[in-house]
């Protein structure tokens, strides 16, 4: 498959969720010891980022309909531990699907971005969908792009990250954004989608050949 930039999805930030958002990077900065080499401004920026990233995303399976569980609203360690998992969606049969939601601040233009950029996943946190938002604080949106499976987000070995990521893991599984999936076909691979009532299909047929065809 391949994302264009009509594929990407823009989710404007709502007073609520910027709030909730700011509130949690808050609490993760007190608590956790991730990126701890970093200044605290750096650690609540950080933290902030893939808050947002994961707000936005909630929205996007709130607008299609697909039930999901997010960690940071479960959970009960007051965000002392690390988060056991993004998101969690549900299939047509009710099976659970874990989620990585990896988030990056948008430096670039969106058609840039999708060309230039990769989907990110730490070899310890890939899961069955894994999905690249693009935080964008001069519009104050959340960028989402395209998604990869399991599998593909494998495909490759890990690659080092450009920079200083000495107080974490320096490689991740990349795929090309430009060559994952469309956001809006998540829906369908759980198999959520509706298909066509070819009963209904077959009487509206009879009943337009029975009325107007000429015999």
């Amino acid at each position: 498959m391949v994302v264009r930039e009509e594929d990407v999805i823009i989710i404007p930030w709502d007073e609520e969720m910027y709030n909730r958002a700011v509130e949690r990077a808050r609490l993760k900065q007190k608590w956790l010891d991730t990126w701890k080499k970093r200044s605290e401004e750096e650690r609540f920026q950080n933290f902030l980022d893939g808050q947002l990233g994961e707000e936005g995303f909630r929205k996007f399976l709130e607008k299609e309909g697909i039930k999901y569980e997010y960690y940071d609203d479960i959970r009960t360690d007051d965000f002392k531990e690390k988060d056991k998992f993004d998101f969690k969606v549900f299939d047509a049969n009710g099976k659970e699907i874990e989620v990585n939601v990896k988030s990056s601040k948008l430096k670039k233009t969106i058609v840039d971005t999708v060309d230039q950029n990769n989907i990110l996943a730490y070899p310890s946190e890939v899961k069955p969908i894994n999905t690249q938002p693009f935080i964008d604080y001069k519009n104050k949106n959340t960028i989402l792009t395209g998604w990869a499976n399991e599998e593909e987000m494998l495909a490759s070995p890990p690659k080092a990250l450009p920079g200083d990521y000495s107080d974490e893991p320096s490689e991740t599984h990349q795929k090309r954004i430009k060559d994952s999936r469309p956001l809006n076909t998540i829906k369908e691979t759980l198999g959520l989608t509706k298909q066509p009532n070819s009963k209904i299909g077959l009487k509206r047929w009879l009943f337009w050949i029975s009325n107007f065809m000429p015999f």
